[in-house]
């Protein structure tokens, strides 16, 4: 078995898994896309996404996304209750700030993983990120009018979309 095949064998018997817990337990559940270049994509599991393999690619249908392996860093399976919020390990010095009405720029970390953004309900949404450096750029173009948490591994940063 070439470690292709073993590598989509791996992801699917991982799909099961995380799938079957999430359904019975009512807990949110994730897959978190990093790209070379830092952009996460995160394709929420409870809407039931039907994830495709194939030689050259993972496709994704609820968003009609696709990704090609060479452009892919890594990918997880995330699973977190809706209103869990992790502990700061130590006093952050990340610096939040608006750089226009749709966008917010963290700087200070030196990883977008574990960055996402949720509502106050605790309802995780895909929003496209950029790195640069130290420097995490969330697109919030797409998410409706309403309040919001951006939550890093350090420090979270409540906001209102108008």
């Amino acid at each position: 078995m070439n470690s292709r095949t073993s590598l989509l064998c791996l992801l699917l018997l991982s799909i099961l898994l995380v799938a079957s817990p999430v359904q019975a337990d009512n807990q949110e559940s994730v897959l978190m896309i990093v790209q070379k270049g830092g952009k996460i994509t995160y394709v929420d599991l409870n809407e039931n996404p039907e994830i495709t393999f194939s030689s050259d690619y993972i496709s994704i249908s609820t968003k009609e996304l696709q990704f090609s392996y060479d452009d892919v860093e890594e990918f997880t399976f995330q699973m977190e209750l809706p209103t869990a919020i992790s502990q700061v390990e130590s006093p952050s010095s990340l610096v939040f700030s608006f750089t226009d009405a749709n966008t917010i720029r963290v700087a200070g970390l030196a990883s977008a993983a574990g960055v996402f953004v949720s509502s106050l309900d605790g309802k995780h949404f895909s929003v496209p990120m950029e790195q640069t450096g130290n420097e995490i750029s969330l697109h919030l173009a797409s998410l409706p009018h309403g309040a919001y948490i951006v939550v890093t591994p350090k420090q979270s940063y409540k906001f209102i979309k108008k």
